[in-house]
Parts: C-alpha cells; sequence; structure tokens
C-alpha cells in the first residue's frame, strides 16, 4: 500500500474533506504522512530559489497552524507539517520528489 504520503492543505474548507479521504485510505503504522502548506508569494525566483527554506512558523496565521497540527494528531502514524513558501503547484511537487511519496492528497 502507500507508505509515504503527501497531504497539500491551503486552508479552506476543502482541508476538512481532504483529511476525512485520508482516513478512507486505512494508512499502515508505518506510513509516513507530510502535511503541507504552502503560502503563496508571487515574487518568488524559482531560478535564484532552487531549495527554499521552511516558512517560518510566524508568517501563518495562528489559527491556521492550529488547524495543521490538530489534523496531523488525527493520523494513526508518523507525520510531519512542511511550510513552505512559492507557487503552489510547484511546491507541491518539490515536496513531493523531495520526499519520494507514493500519493499527493488534495482537494
Amino acid at each position: 500500500m502507500f507508505e509515504r504520503i503527501l497531504v497539500a492543505l491551503d486552508g479552506s474548507g476543502l482541508s476538512e474533506q481532504v483529511i476525512e479521504i485520508l482516513d478512507r485510505v486505512q494508512l499502515k503504522p508505518e506510513a509516513i504522512v507530510v502535511m503541507a502548506h504552502v503560502l503563496v508569494n508571487s515574487s518568488a525566483d524559482p531560478e535564484t530559489e532552487a531549495d527554499r527554506p521552511h516558512a517560518e512558523t510566524t508568517t501563518i496565521p495562528h489559527q491556521q497552524m492550529e488547524k495543521l497540527q490538530a489534523y496531523q494528531s488525527r493520523l494513526p502514524c508518523r507525520s510531519q507539517i512542511e511550510l513552505v513558501v512559492g507557487d503552489p503547484a510547484e511546491e507541491i511537487l518539490r515536496l513531493a520528489n523531495i520526499h519520494q511519496v507514493d500519493l499527493i492528497v488534495m482537494g
């Protein structure tokens, strides 16, 4: 089954539905879920920012960070939160490659 899953969450109402779908996947305890939230930065230059560092948690609204942590606590397996800045499509693919995921789940 799936060992590494990337879950892209944007803070919208669809995020809860994405987590509900993930609950149906029946994750193994040894699975790893990477929960990604991309902060949009239209001024980012992908040519000069090949591997951007994590976004500071202070740049994401406190309420959103609490939601991510609540979703994380519902998972029956290991997980981590990735906060990145850039174009959502590019960042989701970049994280998928970095973590070598088997599945991307998003709304």
